[in-house]
């Protein structure tokens, strides 16, 4: 009988340890589930560092290539694109002692504003337009600008008042508003030519044939203005044909040598 009590002693005895050492285990577990990611993060392995690019196995970053910043496009240039809603607006054009005073577009063709105003609608008299060749960042050697010779005097109707030398004398200058730049151009010479003449070439590699143009716009040049252009010139055509039937395929040329720029 004496045997049999210590026996069940024991085994309660060793059922209290058991307990207690459950509830011990759970108290720890729920400790640890209970401490901050960063408690952890203090005893991850660092990597080993070194002053040698290689030692890291990376690659080297290559060097940056400087990036282009186009310049601000000019306050008047980008209120003309508000008002119409057309980002093909590249200009403002002046001539002085005239009516030409106009927003310049160009477009990709030299077609479409022909027959379209300033916001792409369709139009009889078109708009005043740059030759798509024409750059934008810079200006070429040879910056050409067509519009119609409309019978209401509007577009490039008044062109034809440079026929007269006087009105030549007391009007040589043309203002040009670019995206990038205010130009100024003094008149050089009026013509009325056929077609036959690529006077609306924009781009002469190396200079080659820029001077027989200037050459051909001298002699052809309605009178003399005394006005001397040369191959370190940039000049500016304002095109436009001369709206009589008899002349046929002739255009009035008003021909312009940059002055200055800014």
């Amino acid at each position: 009988m004496y045997r049999y009590r210590q026996i069940i002693k024991a085994g309660i005895l060793a059922l209290c340890l058991l307990l207690a050492f459950a509830v011990k285990s759970a108290a720890l577990l729920h400790e640890e589930r209970s401490k901050p990611p960063e408690f952890y993060a203090a005893f991850e392995e660092t990597p080993e560092t070194s002053d040698d690019p290689d030692a890291t196995g990376e690659a080297e970053t290559a060097p940056k290539a400087d990036s282009f910043q186009p310049p601000e496009i000019l306050r008047e240039i980008k209120e003309l694109r508000e008002i119409y809603q057309n980002p093909e607006i590249v200009g403002f054009l002046e001539v002085e002692g005239t009516r030409i005073k106009y927003p310049v577009v160009r477009h990709r063709d030299n077609d479409f504003y022909l027959t379209r105003d300033l916001r792409g609608a369709d139009a009889r008299g078109g708009s005043i337009f740059m030759d798509y060749e024409n750059r934008l960042d810079t200006l070429d050697q040879n910056t050409v600008i067509y519009g119609h010779n409309m019978k209401d005097g509007s577009m490039f109707h008044d062109l034809r008042k440079y026929k007269d030398p006087a009105f030549f004398e007391k009007h040589r200058s043309v203002r040009l508003t670019t995206p990038y730049a205010r130009t100024v151009w003094e008149v050089a010479a009026f013509m009325n030519t056929p077609i036959d003449l690529n006077y609306i070439q924009v781009y002469f590699p190396e200079g080659e044939g820029f001077a027989a143009l200037l050459a051909e716009i001298k002699r052809r040049a309605a009178y003399d203005t005394g006005v001397t252009l040369s191959p370190e010139d940039r000049i500016l055509n304002l095109s436009t044909c001369t709206g009589s039937p008899a002349e046929g395929g002739k255009r009035y040329v008003l021909c312009a040598r940059l002055v200055s720029e800014e």
